[in-house]
């Protein structure tokens, strides 16, 4: 990959993180059940440490930082949609996406330059916000500090 394609995929990355802030707190108002409106405020702070994380990484390679209105009203529609579904359904989205989203960061990771590997070892640490349905269980990664917040 050379430097162009790698800060273009770091600028998508970051305005994916700007939609998924905004999904997550959307999310979380739509929702009724306290622990599942914790579950998604606490996903709402990852999105944002990320996005955070991704800004340092374009900042020096001179890339686009401004949080697009348009990929936060793609959150926010996304969130509309989630809200109207049963929690199982939602979970399952969520594990085939975290998935899908984990493995293209550690494939950019690698493809980039040593100095810009600081934004996705954080990913490799979390874990989709589990049901307490057994048949809703979800759990994506290896178990950490966030099993906690989203107890199986």
């Amino acid at each position: 990959m050379n430097s162009e394609q790698y800060l273009r995929t770091l600028e998508e990355f970051f305005q994916g993180e700007v939609t998924g802030e905004a999904l997550f707190h959307a999310l979380a108002e739509a929702l009724e059940d306290p622990e599942r409106r914790y579950q998604m405020r606490v996903l709402e702070q990852l999105e944002r440490e990320t996005k955070e994380l991704l800004r340092e990484n374009i900042r020096p390679l001179a890339g686009d930082i401004e949080e697009s209105a348009s990929a936060r009203a793609t959150g926010i529609a996304q969130a509309k949609a989630l809200a109207a579904m049963p929690w199982a359904k939602v979970m399952h989205i969520f594990e085939r996406e975290v998935r899908k989203f984990v493995a293209h960061f550690e494939e950019v990771e690698k493809a980039g330059p040593a100095q810009g590997r600081n934004y996705s070892p954080r990913l490799r640490h979390t874990n989709v916000p589990c049901s307490r349905s057994r048949s809703a269980k979800t759990r994506v990664l290896p178990p950490t500090p966030w099993a906690r917040l989203f107890p199986c």
